[in-house]
């Protein structure tokens, strides 16, 4: 697909065959390529654990392929690992989702025309089609709405998923959170050691990453919740933690909601231009949770449910304040 972008002018002619079925099995290895080529190698392994790490690659065909490289280092190395970065991060598709303000759970399950999949313009670039046409993205589902053929998108499989992730809070820090950070942070929240969990953050934070501190139109990407959301996601994410962002509820939506260790966690983050603003915009954050009843829908789950506000500070780009509730 890039090849028919305006930068490959040459080759503008080209038949792009990436949506055909008939080539769906081109780009990666089938179960059949697994019971035959590798029918020595496989017998050690769960199957059904390989099509969770390395399989679910779809130009909607019949059937999804794994993805080659993955499959040849679980061989050699005999253990399931992520291998997705080892020859470098994308940093260029961090980029473009932190300037666009698109969150990283949006990618999930999006919805794409098929012009806006297969076109490329260097100058008004999809971020959803460039996640697709660099692998981070397969196709789930296709389907047609009136005259219009979509796709249905999501991450391929764990491997995909988890190096995303790693690699989204190793760029937003430059490399300052560890693995040991985001278990340590988690389990602040599972023993509801709140101050403890502010602290960390504040910690974490002090001393700004140089990708937040650049200027876009004289705005700060540190000027921007979306960019402090981004933050606490990527460094609450784990295949043990559930996180859902900007769930609807009756009246709006929330930042964040975290299903971890049988409980309920409602986060509201908000922007202060200071401290002197802390105290009052924490009263928002609180209020709006409340008002707008982002956690009743977790009742159901008759776990305890924590309402959280957070507030960050433009002046101080930092955490300022934080506030803590049980929804009754």
């Amino acid at each position: 697909m890039f090849a028919n972008s305006t930068v490959f002018t040459g080759f503008n002619h080209l038949i792009d065959i990436s949506l055909e079925p008939e080539f769906s099995a081109v780009c990666g290895y089938t179960d059949k390529d697994l019971d035959t080529v590798f029918k020595a190698e496989i017998k050690n392994f769960d199957r059904k654990k390989i099509r969770k790490w390395y399989n679910g690659y779809s130009w909607v065909g019949e059937e999804k392929v794994y993805n080659p490289h993955g499959i040849l280092k679980l061989f050699s190395n005999k253990e399931f690992d992520s291998w997705w970065f080892e020859d470098g991060v994308p940093r260029y598709l961090y980029f473009y989702l932190i300037h666009y303000g698109i969150r990283a759970l949006d990618l999930e399950n999006c919805l794409l025309k098929r012009q806006d999949l297969v076109g490329f313009d260097v100058e008004d670039i999809n971020v959803e089609s460039l996640y697709f046409q660099s692998g981070f993205l397969t196709i789930q589902e296709k389907m047609r709405k009136g005259n219009r053929t979509y796709y249905r998108l999501n991450y391929p499989n764990l491997e995909v998923r988890e190096s995303f992730d790693d690699g989204l809070i190793k760029y937003i820090t430059c490399g300052k959170i560890k693995d040991r950070y985001q278990s340590q942070l988690t389990q602040f929240l599972k023993n509801n050691q709140f101050v403890e969990f502010y602290e960390y953050i504040h910690t974490a934070l002090d001393g700004v990453p140089y990708q937040w501190s650049q200027r876009l139109g004289g705005v700060s990407y540190l000027d921007y919740e979306y960019c402090y959301s981004v933050f606490v996601y990527a460094s609450l994410y784990s295949p043990s933690v559930t996180i859902l962002p900007e769930q609807p509820s009756r009246a709006g939506q929330s930042d964040i909601i975290v299903l971890y260790s049988k409980q309920v966690f409602v986060f509201e983050l908000k922007m202060a231009k200071n401290a002197k603003e802390r105290d009052k915009t924490l009263d928002l954050a609180m209020n709006q949770i409340k008002d707008r009843g982002y956690g009743e829908s977790y009742k159901k789950l008759k776990q305890p449910i924590h309402l959280i506000a957070l507030v960050f500070g433009k002046e101080e780009k930092n955490i300022i304040g934080w506030r803590h509730e049980i929804l009754t």
